[in-house]
């Protein structure tokens, strides 16, 4: 039984499946055996005549006795049995009283050119001419292909009465218990893998045979209905597949006028043509309407996160040549909604799905295009996602796609053998920072400007492990909700008035954009979840840059809005001159740089955040005021959290030099 998602969505797309290549089959010998040449030399028409009807054309009756051979009857003098006509059998057993003639329990071969030699066994065939010679009904049955196989086929046919010269058949045939391992032998381009058990066929056909399509009008065709089932093991299920078509067959092809698949539950409408030959093209579709995914998913013992809701419709094609077919479809759907694992429910707004079944490299490959994608509490608007399933491995990738402005790729893995454990991973570069933000947490109220990245890891292991990291970044931006810097100068100014004389607000780089908050020339920070504090996450890694002024800090976020950051800030050279000049006991807190670092606390909301100098800062800062001796602090080693092997993105520090 199958354990996994791949088959949720798709399962109701492939009934088609490899099985529409047998169909030629059972229409296989009629279209032969207008349309072949003679395998030996012709035998002469007139010496089976009595057997068919005056009216049979002798080019059809010499066709006729080079397909259907039969071994003869030995000799009292004990020759060796010779393989010849069929009706070389017959002609002895029938009178001009009783046109009846027949043959009994005997070895019966269809030998035809572009097929294998098929032998029919312990044959019945019965043959009846018309008295006024224009028919012939036929009967006959047998043990092709093993011993448990049963064929029996039945009608009449007239001569010469098709509008272009042809033959009207009218037939009734039956083939069971056909073992497939046996046909796939005799038709290993026909007869997929896929297919197991016995075969069983039935159905009945009338109309013409034996004419051909000119420029001026088409040949007459025979239509026919047919009914077959076998069983059909494919992706991890095996189950009876069964057939229902209505068709009609000419000289060059079979049109299926209307079809019907049923397999482990679900049904496709077919519809489509294909020619018989042995490397004849075909072109089928089938439609599926209104099935039901999380009904499928249950029967088919999907596990429960994966179980999707959905009602989906749309169309299979199936196209090529024996052994070389390409399985096509499309589907759509208003929305898809899966509970997923860890708490990330996924929903996808009007879906369109499309791709292809049982290729070389992916038992499925699919492409979705949405509206909208909501994972957990991210949103993302439209775009593309490629999926594929191969060897027990579920991918889902977004390479080379845009979302929010930018260039991204992800993707998603799940292997069903280590259920429950899967992840999710990708970039996104370049896009437009404000949406970036609001997409991926919008709870946060950023006020956010300038071209954003952001990498990120989430999904669980096999103890259900939550895995969750996001590094983002923002380059020649701005951030709106806090204007970091100057709030930082005018702290130190109430400790020390004497600072105020600096004016060093004037030196901090004003914002872009409308001019409020904080500039961002590079700004970096990592996130990931807090095994500690379910509601909470951890805050590392975080870098911001503008001009020469610079902040480090790490810290955590409470759901709800819950902001702490502890770092510091470094104020550049220039300004540390100007504090210098108002007060000269300054100089005691630049560094080794001519910089003074600062210490300070974030406090607040995110939409709200309160800049204050941390603890003991200010007492240090009168103390340095005073002529005493101090100890410049020093920047801040900031704590990483989250993976750490994550793709480099713009601002990570890792990729500025010197740093």
């Amino acid at each position: 039984m199958i354990k996994s998602p791949r088959s949720a969505l798709l399962v109701p797309l492939l009934l088609a499946g490899f099985a529409l290549s047998w169909l030629g089959v059972s229409s296989l010998f009629l279209s032969e055996a207008v349309a072949t040449s003679p395998v030996d030399s012709p035998v002469g028409a007139s010496e089976f005549q009595a057997m068919l009807g005056r009216g049979a054309p002798a080019e059809r009756i010499e066709t006729l006795s080079s397909i259907l051979r039969a071994v003869s009857i030995p000799s009292p003098s004990g020759a060796v049995p010779t393989d010849l006509p069929l009706f070389a059998l017959l002609r002895s057993t029938g009178t001009a009283s009783a046109p009846r003639f027949e043959a009994t329990d005997i070895e019966l071969d269809v030998v035809t050119v572009n097929f294998t030699r098929l032998k029919v066994e312990h044959a019945n065939v019965i043959l009846e001419p018309a008295a006024d010679g224009l028919s012939c009904r036929f009967q006959a049955t047998g043990v092709p292909f093993g011993v448990q196989t049963r064929l029996a086929i039945d009608g009449t046919v007239t001569w010469a009465t098709g509008p272009l010269g042809g033959d009207r058949l009218q037939i009734t045939y039956r083939l069971d218990d056909a073992p497939v391992d046996v046909l796939r032998g005799l038709f290993p381009e026909r007869i997929d893998a896929s297919y197991q058990g016995s075969l069983n066929v039935h159905g009945k056909a009338e109309g013409v045979i034996g004419e051909e399509s000119t420029e001026d009008a088409p040949a007459t065709p025979l239509l026919g209905e047919l009914e077959a089932s076998l069983n059909w093991s494919v992706l991890g299920r095996t189950a009876p597949l069964s057939v229902s078509l209505s068709y009609s067959l000419d000289d060059h092809m079979v049109r299926i006028r209307s079809g019907r698949y049923a397999w482990a539950g679900m049904e496709l409408q077919l519809k489509g043509w294909f020619d018989p030959r042995q490397q004849g093209k075909f072109n089928l579709r089938g439609g599926f309407a209104n099935v039901d995914t999380h009904k499928v998913a249950v029967e088919w013992d999907v596990p429960a996160p994966w179980r999707p809701t959905a009602v989906l419709s749309g169309e299979i094609k199936f196209e090529g040549t024996p052994g070389k077919g390409l399985m096509r479809y499309q589907a759509n759907a208003a929305e898809v909604k899966v509970p997923g694992l860890g708490g990330y429910a996924i929903r996808l707004v009007d879906p369109k799905f499309q791709g292809s079944l049982a290729a070389i490299n992916a038992e499925i490959s699919v492409s979705t295009q949405v509206t909208s994608l909501e994972i957990g509490k991210f949103v993302f608007p439209s775009f593309p996602l490629g999926l594929q399933y191969w060897r027990d491995r579920l991918t889902v990738s977004t390479s080379n796609t845009s979302l929010w402005g930018g260039n991204q790729d992800g993707t998603f893995l799940y292997q069903p053998s280590k259920h429950p454990a899967w992840s999710q991973s990708g970039r996104v570069v370049g896009a437009v920072a404000k949406d970036l933000a609001v997409g991926l947490a919008p709870e946060l109220g950023l006020d956010v400007e300038g071209a954003g990245a952001v990498t990120y890891s989430f999904g669980q292991d096999g103890a259900r492990k939550e895995l969750f990291t996001i590094h983002a970044s923002v380059v020649l931006g701005r951030l709106g909700n806090i204007d970091l810097f100057p709030s930082v100068i005018t702290q130190m100014e109430k400790a020390e008035p004497k600072l105020a004389a600096a004016k060093a607000s004037a030196f901090v780089p004003a914002p872009r954009g409308n001019g409020k908050g904080t500039r961002l020339d590079k700004f970096f920070f990592e996130i990931a979840r807090d095994p500690a504090n379910p509601s909470g996450v951890l805050l590392g890694g975080l870098y911001l840059l503008a001009d020469d002024f610079r902040f480090d800090a790490d810290g955590s976020y409470e759901s709800g809005g819950t902001l702490k950051l502890e770092g510091t800030v470094v104020l550049p050279a220039l300004v540390a001159d100007k504090f210098v000049a108002a007060v000269p006991a300054m100089a005691k807190l630049r560094n080794g740089a001519g910089n003074i670092v600062v210490p300070v606390v974030v406090t607040g909301t995110t939409a709200v955040p309160v800049v204050d100098l941390a603890p003991g800062y200010a007492q240090l800062l009168a103390a340095a005021g005073r002529g005493e001796e101090v100890t410049p602090p020093p920047i801040r080693e900031i704590r990483h959290v989250g993976d750490d092997n994550l793709a480099t993105i713009p601002a990570d520090p890792k990729s500025l030099d010197g740093l």
